[in-house]
C-alpha cells in the first residue's frame, strides 16, 4: 500500500461506536475530546452560543483533525445543552486551528440522520467556520461527515 494510498481518510475509515453524548451531559469524559479553550484561538469562541442559554448543563468538546492532503489542521466543535425534558439542543462546527484563519475551498460539513442520509450540508468558500444547530431527543443518534476532495471522515453520535 502507498502512502497515498494510507492517507485517504481523515484519522480513520474504521467503523467506531457513536458518542454517547448523553454522558457529556452526565459529566463524563471525553475520550478523544477536548475542551475547545484550549484548541481553539478565536476571539467569539468565549460566547460561542450563550446568548440565551444557561451556562450550566451546557458542554461543549473539540476534536482535532488533520488534513493530510493538503496540511490544514482543523478541529470538530460539537455542543450539547438540555432543552426541554428530553429535548437536547445540538451544535456542530469546523475551525481552523493552525496558521490559516480560514477553512479549505470546499470543505463540507454534513449532518446525517440514523438512515446515514444527509438533511444538512454546508461547503467553505473563504469561510472562518462552518457551523450548523439543530435539536434531537434522548436516544436519537446522527452522524457528522467531513470532506475535501477524495478525503473524509464520519463521526457517529447518540443522545
Amino acid at each position: 500500500m502507498s502512502t497515498h494510498d494510507a492517507a485517504r481518510e481523515l484519522p480513520s475509515s474504521e467503523p467506531r461506536d457513536p458518542v454517547d453524548l448523553s454522558a457529556w451531559l452526565d459529566g463524563a469524559e471525553a475520550v478523544g475530546w477536548e475542551d475547545p479553550k484550549a484548541v481553539l484561538n478565536l476571539p467569539e469562541f468565549a460566547g460561542y452560543r450563550s446568548v440565551g442559554r444557561k451556562n450550566s448543563g451546557r458542554v461543549q468538546r473539540c476534536k482535532r483533525l488533520d488534513l493530510e492532503r493538503s496540511g490544514d489542521r482543523l478541529a470538530l466543535l460539537v455542543g450539547l445543552a438540555r432543552a426541554a425534558a428530553e429535548e437536547i439542543d445540538i451544535w456542530v462546527g469546523v475551525y481552523p486551528t493552525g496558521e490559516s484563519s480560514r477553512l479549505p475551498e470546499d470543505l463540507q460539513l454534513a449532518i446525517l440522520d440514523e438512515a446515514g442520509d444527509t438533511v444538512m450540508r454546508a461547503i467553505a468558500q473563504r469561510t472562518e467556520s462552518l457551523q450548523f444547530e439543530f435539536g434531537g431527543r434522548s436516544g436519537e443518534q446522527f452522524q457528522v461527515k467531513l470532506a475535501l476532495g477524495e478525503f473524509s471522515t464520519l463521526e457517529g453520535f447518540v443522545l
